[in-house]
């Protein structure tokens, strides 16, 4: 079966199932939806109300603060500090009631959705890709503190890959002094190579190069300013692609050209293109070494949904995009299957 039929077959059972298994689940879900929707903009409201209140209140104290006695004033206090935690305790349970719903509609759904993929299995919130790998890509600049979202794990063609929405940080300070320094937020997903890459070929958005591509690039591979043996003092030389429009947009740099020409080919272009498309991303990396390959897709879109509070159940608008998503994955590593193994 060629890989425009496969895709093909993929789409049409996903959509086949989704009609006769999926969609019955959403309209029986419907009211349901209108019910929290409704709960949802009373709790934004009255939170809203509530904060507006208190600097109303206290306006108000020092007009009537000579008026009253000091018990009464301790008690209007006391009822001014009540109506402002009120509001943000409706405001915080208001977004974590839209959260909970997303949350709900994926567990009732989401196994059925993925069984078209094969072997794939979702979860939420482990790290199945863990830190010691997204150094070693050399993708990111340094974070402490992290953030993950769905996951999901599995094997397509004899490729085992996962795939994990997450958000990275560096936090410093304390206090008022304490910082917040965004490193990444979006998609990273890695699989195995169909062969051992002995150099280390990079791709990026220009301008989003981080601090370790930078170190790479200046001759020297560094997590947090120690030296890490993967190849000590690899100098990475741009790779100049015969692609004219994906040159504009990235750089790519590799130890080793010939090795990079081999894995950088037309067909590669095309799907980490595809990939950007299908996330709605502005800017993505890839990072190729070792036996792994794996990319950084930067978006601030909410990831891997089926389901939203704010959208009619009926309307597959977000399972499109949710197969979108997944189908473009899936289209990379068909591109680097296993059973293909090609020697340099």
């Amino acid at each position: 079966m060629s890989k425009k039929s496969g895709y093909l077959q993929r789409t049409l059972e996903f959509h086949k199932n989704y009609k006769s298994k999926i969609a019955p689940i959403f309209r029986s879900y419907e009211a349901f939806r209108k019910k929290e929707l409704a709960k949802f903009w009373f709790m934004i409201i009255s939170g809203i109300l509530m904060l507006c209140s208190f600097p109303l209140m206290l306006l108000l104290s020092d007009s009537i603060l000579s008026d009253i006695v000091c018990d009464y004033f301790v008690a209007y206090l006391i009822l001014m500090m009540i109506f402002m935690t009120l509001g943000i305790s409706l405001l915080f349970n208001a977004h974590k009631k839209n959260k909970n719903f997303a949350m709900k509609i994926k567990s009732d759904c989401l196994s059925k959705l993925l069984k078209v993929f094969g072997d794939i299995q979702w979860q939420n919130g482990k790290n199945i890709i863990n830190d010691w790998d997204l150094n070693r890509s050399a993708l990111f600049s340094n974070f402490n503190t992290r953030y993950t979202d769905d996951e999901f794990s599995g094997s397509f063609n004899g490729v085992p890959f996962k795939i994990c929405e997450t958000n990275l940080l560096q936090i410093s300070g304390s206090g008022k002094s304490r910082t917040y320094i965004p490193v990444f937020k979006g998609v990273v997903i890695q699989f195995k190579s169909n062969k051992i890459i002995r150099n280390r070929t990079m791709i990026a958005t220009k301008g989003d190069f981080t601090a370790k591509i930078a170190f790479v690039v200046l001759g020297l591979i560094c997590w947090g300013g120690s030296k890490i043996s993967y190849k000590d003092e690899e100098k990475l030389d741009e790779v100049k692609l015969e692609d004219p429009e994906f040159c504009k947009k990235f750089n790519a740099y590799s130890s080793d050209q010939v090795e990079a020409r081999y894995l950088l080919t037309t067909a590669f272009i095309e799907r980490f293109q595809n990939l950007n498309t299908a996330f709605g991303a502005k800017k993505a990396k890839c990072s190729f070494y070792g036996d792994k390959i794996m990319f950084a897709i930067s978006t601030n879109k909410n990831l891997f949904e089926v389901g939203s509070l704010f959208k009619s159940l009926e309307k597959p608008g977000a399972v499109n995009q949710f197969y979108n998503e997944l189908a473009s994955i899936y289209s990379m590593i068909d591109y680097f299957k296993l059973d293909e193994k090609v020697g340099l």
